[in-house]
């Protein structure tokens, strides 16, 4: 199980974020930005917080469970932790 750990703190706070409550990229972008809730405290840039993101999708520790509309493009997809992700 070693091997599917996150070994980055990003990829840390962006597994526990999904686990308090499923959502997608951008949304865990905002709350982690300088003026987000958890940002105020500790941020991270919007592209790190996609490439933490798509870690975790690769580790098999996170996985897509729907889809919601877009504001201003496609359709935003909403991810949560698979069962290994919430071991971990």
């Amino acid at each position: 199980m070693s091997d599917v750990r996150p070994r980055l703190l990003g990829e840390w706070v962006c597994l526990g974020l999904l686990a308090a409550s499923p959502a997608h990229g951008f949304a865990v972008a905002a709350r982690l930005a300088p003026t987000g809730d958890i940002g105020r405290v500790w941020s991270i840039s919007r592209p790190l917080t996609y490439r933490a993101i798509d870690q975790l999708v690769t580790r098999g520790l996170v996985e897509q469970v729907g889809t919601e509309p877009g504001r201003a493009g496609g359709p935003r997809s909403v991810m949560a932790p698979t069962a290994v992700g919430r071991a971990v």
